[in-house]
């Protein structure tokens, strides 16, 4: 499996795109990263990438979009599917793909992400998200978006992999995957299934794995702690020029 390179993402002739999108690889870095995990523990073949504009991850992968960029993409790509991700049922066979990855495309969908996330399950074994965290955009799709809203939108799914990711403000995002299989009960590291599966596992074993996710826990709360602080302050200094520039108006 091949990926998109930073000289590739950078090679992309729309410089209003990549001006708004300066913090865009960064986050895409990380989700390269959890595709080579989980491809190296269970085996991917097929993935489709939704609305990833000229800038798909995965070399030779199928896309769907919207409108039809794929002649201007940075990579070669595989099938393109023109489809309104809103609207279901997807053009798919049931688990036609090993993995979906959905970067900033849910708080797109209008009001649809639940059926869409049904969807999801319907033709994938896993997913990968990323959403804009907790943005404050009054009056607009990217705004306050947590864990109780994409929660809501999982309808009862449990995720097996959690990551907040960047500096602050409008640069974090929050990274969910997905086990999308028959009973979606992995509160581990999905990884780890094959050892669970195992009739010969130990009591050491185990203890391990608990205790390896409760750090993984404790880390994530300390630094959803430190990115609350950062987005206190970057909410304190928004208000501060709002009221300036009243009274400037005034």
């Amino acid at each position: 499996m091949e990926f998109l390179s930073r000289d590739e993402f950078e090679s992309v002739d729309d410089g209003s795109y990549m001006i708004r999108n300066s913090s865009r690889w960064d986050y895409f870095k990380e989700v390269i990263k959890q595709i080579k995990i989980i491809d190296n523990f269970d085996k991917i073949n097929k993935t489709l990438e939704l609305g990833p504009y000229k800038t798909p991850l995965i070399k030779n992968g199928d896309i769907m979009d919207i409108n039809n960029y794929s002649d201007g993409c940075a990579i070669e790509v595989g099938d393109f599917f023109q489809h309104d991700a809103s609207i279901v049922p997807y053009p798919f066979k049931d688990k036609e793909y090993d993995l979906i990855i959905a970067c900033q495309v849910l708080e797109h969908l209008k009001t649809n992400q639940k059926e869409v996330i049904k969807e999801f399950n319907r033709i994938s074994k896993r997913v990968i998200i990323t959403l804009p965290y907790k943005w404050f955009r009054p009056c607009d799709m990217h705004h306050m978006i947590d864990e109780k809203v994409i929660d809501y939108w999982a309808n009862g799914l449990n995720y097996s992999y959690e990551e907040i990711m960047g500096g602050g403000g409008e640069e974090v995002r929050i990274l969910r995957i997905y086990e999308l299989n028959d009973s979606n009960l992995f509160k581990i590291p999905f990884y780890l299934k094959k050892d669970l599966d195992s009739s010969n596992l130990e009591n050491k074993k185990l203890k391990k794995i608990i205790t390896n996710k409760n750090n993984h826990i404790k880390n994530l709360k300390e630094k959803n702690s430190k990115q609350n602080e950062k987005l206190k302050k970057y909410k304190s200094r928004k208000v501060v020029k709002y009221v300036d520039k009243l009274k400037k108006i005034i």
